[in-house]
């Protein structure tokens, strides 16, 4: 049965969050003096996906990313505008929401092994491993 969950933001420029899969953003408000935001979740006992949330204030160099919402702190005195950092392989070019080439390479869909690497290009450039005929033989 699908629930909604609410999760307190940190006053920090990046923060991950663990998700499980199928989870959508409902909102981004202030509850308290405090940002929350608020998640559709339909399975709560998915596998966790983790989501990388970037916080700039007003004013501050931003990448275009996905818009989440806006808070303030500091009795409105201080403005911040929330993103999700889609995460892109550097190796094969993949993200978020497409690993379809890593299916088509793989049979199966990747999943990220650092911030910028997909598990289909990690274990493509893992050296093969070599059985050393040598140590194996009885002379």
């Amino acid at each position: 049965m699908s629930r909604v969950w609410k999760m307190e933001l940190q006053l920090q420029p990046v923060q991950e969050l663990e998700l499980p899969e199928g989870s959508r953003i409902m909102c981004l408000q202030n509850q308290k003096g405090s940002p929350f935001i608020w998640f559709w979740v339909p399975e709560p006992r998915a596998q966790k996906k983790k989501i990388i949330l970037r916080t700039v204030g007003t004013g501050e160099q931003c990448a275009v990313d996905n818009y989440v919402g806006t808070y303030k702190v500091n009795d409105g005195n201080l403005v911040f505008h929330v993103f999700i950092k889609k995460r892109t392989c550097s190796g094969c070019g993949c993200t978020d929401d497409n690993c379809s080439q890593c299916v088509e390479k793989t049979g199966e869909p990747c999943y990220w092994v650092s911030e910028d690497l997909c598990s289909a290009c990690f274990e493509s450039n893992q050296p093969e491993e070599k059985t050393d005929y040598k140590s194996n033989s009885n002379n």
